[in-house]
């Protein structure tokens, strides 16, 4: 059975969208799993669902694309392969704008995008292929350490020595996470995002604001939303992100 990609629409135009929705589950090579039209549901949609890719629109209510994707990486939250969807106004626009996101933007696409859909689709597949390749060559290994750079010291800790990475109350929106291990709290110069990347998969999304090594996680109190880990620590969860924590 072929394997499908999971995929988001986030276009607030609900004719286009639901043209594109589908265009998209007639396709086997994927399967919507959301669609929205507003920047806050896109970006609380993208990191409840995590979805393989999504057809983002370029100009969306309360926001815009490029808002959306700085919203994702300031939060932490895992980049999707992105598929930007433009009118031919904004074309020239959106060419210049995605050299910023090149990380995560594999192609751009034209309305109306039905057009010569079959040859669209199949590069799409392949960029997300690519897309996912890369991501997965950027992850290490659990029995690595990561460089941490606190002040004027560099430290090389042990993914295993980790309890968990927060952005606590006093540093948010300032660009400063604290990483919280078995003998000392580093306050580090990185937004959750940049230092998400070099996380192995024992890691695991509790919040907008958090990561847990999960090897560590003991309870999950689903009246007060609080992960509970070995040490004694007591980590906030996200409301969206609890029932993934379960699954995991």
């Amino acid at each position: 059975m072929l394997c499908k990609y999971k995929v988001c629409v986030i276009d607030d135009e609900e004719d286009i969208r639901s043209h594109l929705v589908e265009a998209i589950n007639e396709s086997e090579e994927f399967e919507v799993i959301g669609e929205i039209g507003d920047f806050h549901g896109a970006v609380e949609m993208i990191s409840t669902l995590e979805p393989d890719a999504i057809f983002l629109d370029i100009k969306i209510l309360e926001g815009n694309a490029f808002q959306v994707i700085k919203s994702l990486k300031q939060n932490g939250i895992k980049l999707p392969a992105i598929i930007l969807n433009t009118g031919f106004t904004d074309f020239e626009y959106a060419e210049k704008a995605i050299n910023e996101h090149k990380d995560c933007v594999i192609k751009l696409l034209r309305k109306p995008f039905w057009e010569n859909w079959n040859e669209t689709k199949h590069e799409i597949t392949l960029a997300i292929g690519l897309h996912q390749k890369k991501y997965a060559t950027n992850q290490v290994q659990y029995s690595q350490k990561i460089k941490i750079r606190s002040k004027n010291n560099i430290w090389f800790v042990a993914f295993e020595d980790i309890l968990y990475i927060q952005i606590p109350e006093v540093l948010k929106g300032k660009g400063k996470i604290e990483v919280i291990t078995k003998n000392q709290t580093l306050h580090v110069n990185k937004t959750l995002s940049q230092i998400a990347y070099e996380l192995p998969n024992e890691f695991l999304r509790v919040s907008r604001y958090a990561v847990i090594n999960k090897n560590y996680l003991t309870k999950v109190d689903r009246d007060d939303y609080i992960a509970v880990l070995s040490s004694g620590h007591q980590v906030g969860i996200g409301q969206n992100y609890l029932k993934k924590i379960l699954e995991n």
